[in-house]
């Protein structure tokens, strides 16, 4: 009995820490970040949301901002975007962060 109740109590806070812990799977809130690569301009493309009560869906990405080599490295800068998307897949407006990520890597074609 002495060794049942804190096995209990070690199960129990392990069950709170993994239901805390979960990431949230709501519709429209993925917060994952991911790295986009393009070459195109970007647009921001505005719309009256709230008006319409057409209901849209945001999430963060990273797009690759800048490429550039310095003393034989080549350093690859991404910015975060917030990028809202109607519920048919359309881009309704994406917003710049000030949130940056930076991929360092060395170049051997040299």
């Amino acid at each position: 009995m002495k060794t049942f109740l804190p096995l209990l109590g070690l199960i129990l806070t392990l069950v709170l820490v993994a239901f805390f812990d979960a990431p949230n799977n709501i519709k429209g809130s993925d917060q994952s970040n991911t790295f986009y690569n393009t070459d195109e301009d970007t647009e921001e493309v505005n719309a009256q949301t709230q008006e319409n009560n057409v209901p849209t869906y945001s999430s963060l990405v990273y797009i690759l901002e800048e490429s550039e080599e310095v003393d034989g490295s080549i350093i690859k800068t991404f910015r975060e975007y917030e990028i809202y998307v109607d519920e048919e897949g359309n881009v309704i407006k994406k917003v710049p962060t000030s949130n940056y990520n930076y991929l360092t890597y060395k170049n051997y074609e040299e």
